[in-house]
């Protein structure tokens, strides 16, 4: 294994780790004396009965892209609240950057200013000012998340969710596995309705982002199938016959480079009849979703732990065409 894929294993078992931190306490009710769920005939084309897609309406004059988001930022809210997903995309991309700069230097700042000055002790100035370089920047940021409408940040998961819901395929990966709350400290989203909703709304986002041709939401439904080892698989119900399926369709989607995912669970083992359904749907799933195309597994696993909102640009989140318009 190269030094590449070993950091990028350590990368997203980490991620991991961050999400089930949120779910070691706490089992749905639903989850309790559940069956199990019988194979679907195609079981992502059932996705929007569980998925409400907020109606959207374009505007005719964006504000302007470039411009600084804490001067368009009430407009954009103003659109995000007309449904319109492109504006709700790049409003929850700033918003979910400022939650995440906002517990980064809590966490970092402290550390940084030690280091910095040690560094400066030991007479390594290039580094000192690579350090100062980023806690300035930090700073630049989160004093333009300041300016930000008072009370704006308070909604940084409901525009998450709505631009997510509107049809922007990255985000509606992150949605479904619960990504968003990873800024909260403690257990506090537990408590909070924006939780609650995602629960009820998680299992049948992940399919339509499988249905999106999203090879993440395949590795992510195989996970939830075979274990409680996160946020969505914690909310997830097992079910051997579906684990088995999703594992097929993974080993369909990444061939060879599957090896390097030694974190998954191993295939279960099912009776003859139902693995010969599971082989059937995988097949069916991997030529309608992904055309047969074959992935990379690190490749996705590093687009998984890169979250969209730690880039400087949060626009890119939202480029043309990343969000459809129903």
């Amino acid at each position: 294994m190269t030094r590449r894929q070993q950091t990028l294993r350590l990368a997203l078992l980490c991620l991991l780790a961050l999400l089930a931190a949120g779910w070691l306490f706490f089992e749905p009710a639903e989850r309790a004396g559940s069956a199990p769920s019988p194979l679907p005939d195609a079981a992502p084309d059932t996705e929007t009965a569980g998925v409400p897609r907020p109606a959207t309406a374009r505007p005719s004059l964006p504000p302007p892209r470039g411009a600084p988001t804490a001067d368009i930022a009430s407009s954009l809210a103003a659109l995000a609240d007309a449904g319109d997903g492109q504006a709700a995309c790049r409003l929850s991309a700033e918003l979910m950057r400022c939650r995440f700069l906002t517990q980064a230097q809590a966490d970092a700042n402290p550390g940084m200013t030690r280091n910095i000055a040690r560094l400066q002790a030991a007479g390594k100035h290039d580094q000192a000012r690579m350090l100062e370089a980023r806690l300035s920047k930090m700073t630049s940021q989160l004093a333009s998340c300041a300016s930000l409408p008072a009370g704006l940040d308070k909604r940084a998961l409901h525009y998450f969710r709505v631009a997510a819901l509107a049809g922007n395929p990255g985000l509606l990966f992150r949605y479904a596995s619960g990504s968003g709350f990873e800024s909260e400290r403690g257990y506090g989203y537990l408590a909070k309705p924006e939780f609650d909703q995602w629960r009820g709304e998680a299992e049948a986002a992940m399919q339509r982002a499988l249905s999106q041709g999203r090879p993440e939401a395949a590795l992510a439904l195989r996970m939830a199938y075979a274990s409680d080892d996160g946020l969505f698989p914690g909310l997830v119900a097992n079910d051997d016959r579906q684990a088995y399926a999703y594992a097929r369709l993974i080993e369909r989607l990444f061939g060879d480079t599957l090896a390097a995912a030694a974190f998954l669970p191993p295939r279960p083992s099912i009776p003859p009849a139902e693995a010969q359904l599971a082989d059937t749907l995988a097949a069916d799933w991997h030529q309608r979703y992904f055309d047969q195309q074959q992935f990379d597994v690190m490749s996705v696993m590093a687009r998984i732990v890169s979250q969209p909102w730690q880039d400087d640009a949060p626009d890119d989140a939202c480029r043309a065409g990343s969000v459809a318009h129903d």
